[in-house]
């Protein structure tokens, strides 16, 4: 791992940064553990420094102890940006009722059917001083809605962000930890005072970006259009319509709705080609620089600041200062210099799915790059342009595809001929759009010519796309694939990569290993899932039962075709492909336990002796004659039962001592 070892150090350097702040987030150690582990290996770092000054090339053993002190630093990383371990965090000063609390509104999130949401800074919390961030939710049909910089005063309970209710389901309390949320406030109308508005960064942002946004008014564009606009330039995806999203999605090209590397690197080339004449005029070169850089990063504000947005403006800029000094630095430590830079200030970013496929497919693209080549079968520029966006397409996939099975568990088989169309158009879009905003402010009446154009683009474009995802043949859904997969796939991409560059027989070896690696671990867990029995009673609003032996699951419910999304979800955690759906029974028999479930009727068999009583869609009993006549272990209510009835119940439980 030394120089010698490895051409690009600062990789390796990153890799063991972020190996150090996941292990931070899974095993949470206390400072006194972290220190001890950055002293002991930065004692060790420094005395193999000083022997490798003496030496022409470091040693192994350099860059382990460098990789040893990166990832202790990862480590102390996460816990110093972890909130919770701040002494002035609200959690510490949180009653287990209601909670006096004042803060200011940093972001409006995308609304719900029922209520809006935003993101709260807390500023003290029970008349003391506090900070931290949570989520509130206002209702709809509230005429008081707020707005960043917003100063409010509300009492109320705050609530955990509750955990993922079945199994393999989306966690979206963890998604929302990983931005330092941890606590969430629904208010009611009388529930919340507005006294005032700061003027934040956030808001300034907030605020600019709405009279950008408003710019477009006067163009009197479709309401589909504008929202399209909206994500494409400002990063708004709240308005685009759910169908959209679904067929861009199905179709392979959601990242053009995202701003990423792509639109800032389209934005990066068109400021470059429009300072360029900056360089005739002495000191020319020194303001393209700062131009480009202040251009990039209010680009990255107007979005707030979006962890795609953030990585990519942070690439380019290091690549524009690496122009500036006319430094051809390895395109692999400007890629591992920009990911360093938003690891330093915020850890987090590495449990962020888009930042993942992102370096994945930079990475991709930039380690296949030198083979394209091979694939160009005319000098024409056209031809060549059209060929290397069909292998930088099939280079970005083959970085995603490992994480885009294990986090979306579909593959769209039709993704290139979508990108093939879909990525010129966006660039076309993308352009059209900042010169429509540059006119809204300087010729409004101009900016009608583009805005046609734009349009049309639009039009044409999701029709395209709404007619690739309708091929549902070519989208192959429900793939289960685990970490241990998406782990082992990465190192076959990697084998195959050093077989390429290095054309021996030994690295073909090493391929070739890896591809039967995957197998084998596809098949282990795969067994190892068919090998776990289970019943399970989820947590949906219709009953729904199961019960899993060997690879045969069969589910039991009431209402079916409400819990598909459930039924997918276990069935592929679990790589079930034998299954049946059957009506709710009063009586089950799991291994040596005897399930008795109790319906609306409130019907049940005296003498049947059960160690689990199930209760369903709200029974009419008396739940002490019941523990009285039947004298089971453990009593479970489902999520078909009102909120009243389960807290009765489980209050005769408290009093009766059994398990609820």
């Amino acid at each position: 791992m030394g120089l010698k070892v490895f051409p690009f150090p600062l990789i390796p350097f990153v890799l063991a940064l972020a190996v150090g702040i996941v292990a931070g987030k899974s095993f949470l150690p206390n400072g006194f553990q972290i220190s001890i582990g950055i002293i002991i290996s930065f004692l060790i770092f420094l005395f193999y420094f000083l022997k490798a000054r003496k030496q022409l090339f470091p040693s192994i053993n350099f860059g382990i102890a460098t990789a040893v002190l990166a990832f202790f630093i990862g480590i102390g990383l996460h816990f110093l940006h972890f909130q919770p371990n701040r002494a002035n965090h609200y959690s510490h000063l949180l009653k287990t009722e209601y909670n006096y609390v004042s803060g200011t509104v940093s972001k409006v999130l995308k609304s719900s059917a029922k209520n809006h949401k935003y993101e709260f800074e807390i500023q003290s919390i029970n008349q003391k001083k506090a900070a931290g961030k949570i989520l509130i939710y206002n209702k709809n049909d509230n005429p008081t809605q707020l707005k960043p910089g917003d100063v409010v005063l509300f009492e109320s309970q705050l609530q955990s962000v509750p955990k993922n209710l079945n199994p393999y389901q989306f966690d979206y309390a963890n998604y929302l930890a990983n931005q330092h949320i941890f606590h969430q406030v629904f208010l009611k109308p009388n529930d919340f005072k507005i006294i005032g508005n700061q003027s934040t960064f956030a808001s300034f942002t907030h605020f600019t970006r709405e009279k950008l946004t408003s710019s477009f008014n006067h163009l009197n564009w479709k309401p589909e259009t504008q929202a399209f606009i909206n994500a494409l330039l400002f990063g708004q995806k709240n308005h685009l319509e759910q169908e959209t999203l679904t067929s861009f999605t199905d179709a392979g090209v959601m990242h053009v709705l995202a701003i990423s590397g792509l639109h800032v690197g389209i934005i990066y080339m068109f400021i470059a080609f429009a300072l360029k004449p900056l360089k005739c005029y002495k000191k020319g070169r020194l303001i393209e620089l700062l131009l480009t850089l202040f251009l990039l990063w209010s680009f990255a504000a107007i979005t707030g600041f979006s962890a795609s947005v953030s990585r990519a403006v942070t690439l380019f800029s290091i690549i524009a200062i690496g122009r500036f000094w006319n430094k051809r630095s390895s395109v692999y430590n400007s890629i591992a210099a920009s990911a360093l830079l938003l690891l330093l200030v915020n850890p987090n970013f590495i449990f962020d799915i888009g930042f993942q496929l992102s370096y994945s497919a930079v990475l991709s693209i930039v380690l296949f790059q030198p083979f394209f080549e091979r694939f160009y079968f005319s000098k024409n520029k056209i031809s060549r342009y059209c060929v290397d966006l069909i292998l930088v397409s099939v280079a970005a996939q083959i970085g995603v595809l490992p994480l885009s099975l294990y986090y979306f568990n579909q593959f769209p088989v039709l993704f290139l001929v979508a990108n093939i169309l879909v990525i010129p158009l966006i660039t076309l879009l993308l352009l059209l759009g900042v010169l429509t905003l540059i006119l809204n402010f300087s010729f409004p009446m101009l900016a009608q010519f583009p805005a046609v154009i734009i349009e049309k683009i639009i039009d044409f474009m999701t029709f395209y796309v709404g007619w690739i995802s309708k091929f549902d043949t070519f989208i192959i859904r429900n793939i289960s694939f685990s970490a241990s997969l998406c782990l082992v796939a990465y190192l076959m991409i990697a084998c195959f990569l050093y077989w390429l560059y290095q054309k021996k027989n030994k690295a073909l070896i090493y391929f070739l290993v890896s591809v039967i690696l995957v197998q084998i671990t596809y098949v282990f867990s795969q067994t190892s899932a068919q090998l776990h029995h289970e019943m399970l009673i989820f947590n949906t609003k219709g009953s729904l039962f199961a019960i899993k032996k060997n690879e045969k699951t069969v589910f039991f419910s009431t209402s079916p075709e409400d819990q598909i999304a459930t039924i997918s979800d276990y069935k592929r955690g679990n790589f079930t492909e034998n299954s049946t759906i059957l009506p709710i029974e009063n009586v089950y028999q799991f291994g040596k336990q005897k399930i008795l479930v109790i319906d609306a009727s409130g019907y049940f068999k005296i003498g049947i002796n059960p160690d689990v009583v199930v209760l369903i869609d709200n029974p009419k009993i008396n739940l002490e004659r019941v523990i009285k006549e039947l004298q089971p272990k453990t009593i479970i209510a489902d999520n078909s039962n009102s909120f009243y009835k389960i807290n009765q119940w489980e209050q005769t439980c408290e009093q009766e001592k059994i398990p609820f």
